[in-house]
């Protein structure tokens, strides 16, 4: 029997450096500058100040994000850490956590901010929190009381409870925590990761890189100013990632990958030449989604965004809005690219069916079955509308309102069509 090794190919290795490197940028960055200052002690005679300044800084960062942008999941995850760094200081400051009460807090908190971090995984990144933030607020309280009923009744045992350690590997014996925060923020970090696995999020890979942060702060570091630099490195990965995520929301489709509409106006702003802009619209996708679920129709909108991209003739794909796709192709006009996007849309046709669930649309299924595969399909069919600015004094709102009118009349024609269309002629031999 010969064993085969199959390599994997130049693109392929390509596309995981990429993701590597993306996860790595800038959450691992920021926490790999802060090991190397703090450990080649650059800035030893400064540090109680930076302990100072530093989370000053961080925490306003977060507070105007959070209000500006509807970001109040960040202020509460920085409320989290400034509440864990102060009350650490207060209680187990510069004492290497020796004495009976610090020890207490400290392997109390160790515990429990890992766990309140994984509670945001289930809460809402933008927009009305105002009940998950009441829920929220009420938690932190509990568990506030919680410890300072513990703190005060050293005698009932519950520091024995937090130090208890059920496996005796050599490992763990140089490190602080106790196995319960160990077991805490491994549970912690591995859920981030699978869900960064899964999502590829932005907001999920800071979680990674802060929970380590965090963990390094805990583990590896005397409670004080060097502990609150890497407690503020993680609040500062949070407020970074929610720039990056505001960015991506702003020129860049989450779903496909595409630049937004946006983007595209953007684009066209700069251009001095003439161009032709083709709108693509799926059709009945409303019906579609109330039909087959949102699952199949984000996938379906998948499906033809990576079409798009395989477009000729120097085409730039965008996901305009919603349903809606466009294509600019700059320096060309009508004429010579309705026979490209006449092809697309024959490619899209053809791309069809898409895969559907025999499950109800208002649960959301978990996989497809082989069977479901090549039962149940749904044709993809699309509408487009193509205009052209031949015109140096046509603006781009002008460009687009002319394509969105040709997309309206394919649409009103009975969709699955292209205005105005394509007329293959052939010459016969005489």
């Amino acid at each position: 029997m010969k064993l085969k090794f199959k390599f994997p190919s130049p693109k392929n290795i390509k596309s995981i450096a990429k993701t590597l490197f993306s996860f790595f940028i800038p959450g691992g960055l920021l926490f790999l500058i802060t090991v190397i200052i703090l450990n080649l002690r650059i800035i030893d005679k400064v540090l109680p100040k930076s302990a100072l300044i530093y989370p000053i800084i961080v925490i306003g960062a977060a507070v105007v994000l959070g209000l500006f942008f509807k970001r109040i999941w960040l202020m509460l995850v920085i409320l989290i850490l400034v509440i864990a760094d102060r009350t650490l200081l207060y209680f187990a400051g510069n004492t290497a956590v020796i004495t009976e009460g610090g020890r207490l807090i400290y392997h109390a908190i160790s515990f429990l901010l890992p766990v309140n971090i994984c509670v945001f995984a289930f809460m809402k990144r933008r927009g009305d929190m105002k009940w998950q933030s009441i829920w929220f607020l009420g938690a932190i309280l509990l568990q506030g009381c919680g410890v300072a009923y513990i703190y005060q009744y050293k005698s009932l045992g519950f520091g024995a409870f937090l130090e208890y350690s059920s496996i005796k590997w050599a490992l763990f014996e140089n490190i602080p925590l106790s196995q319960l925060a160990l077991f805490a923020f491994g549970f912690a970090l591995v859920y981030y990761l699978l869900l960064y696995v899964r999502t590829h999020g932005v907001i999920e890979r800071s979680f990674c890189w802060a929970l380590i942060s965090i963990f390094y702060a805990l583990a590896f570091s005397q409670i004080g100013p060097v502990s609150s630099i890497y407690f503020s490195t993680a609040g500062l990965i949070f407020v970074i990632s929610v720039i990056e995520n505001i960015y991506v929301e702003g020129f860049q489709d989450e779903l496909t990958d595409l630049p937004t509409g946006k983007n595209m106006r953007g684009i066209l702003s700069q251009l001095n030449t003439g161009y032709t802009v083709a709108l693509i619209e799926v059709d009945n996708f409303e019906r579609l989604k109330d039909n087959h679920g949102r699952r199949v129709s984000k996938q379906v909108l998948r499906s033809v965004g990576s079409k798009l991209t395989s477009v000729t003739g120097g085409g730039k794909p965008f996901r305009y809005r919603d349903e809606v796709f466009a294509i600019v192709f700059p320096g060309m006009f009508l004429q010579d690219m309705l026979p490209r996007i006449e092809e697309l849309r024959q490619t899209i046709k053809k791309l069809g069916p898409i895969p559907q669930s025999q499950k109800s649309p208002r649960q959301k299924p978990k996989g497809l079955k082989r069977i479901e595969i090549l039962a149940n399909k749904i044709p993809v069919t699309v509408s487009i509308g193509v205009a052209e600015r031949s015109d140096a004094d046509m603006t781009p709102q002008q460009a687009i309102k002319k394509a969105e009118e040709a997309l309206s009349t394919a649409k009103r024609e009975g969709h699955d069509r292209m205005n105005p269309p394509f007329i293959s002629v052939e010459f016969e031999s005489l």
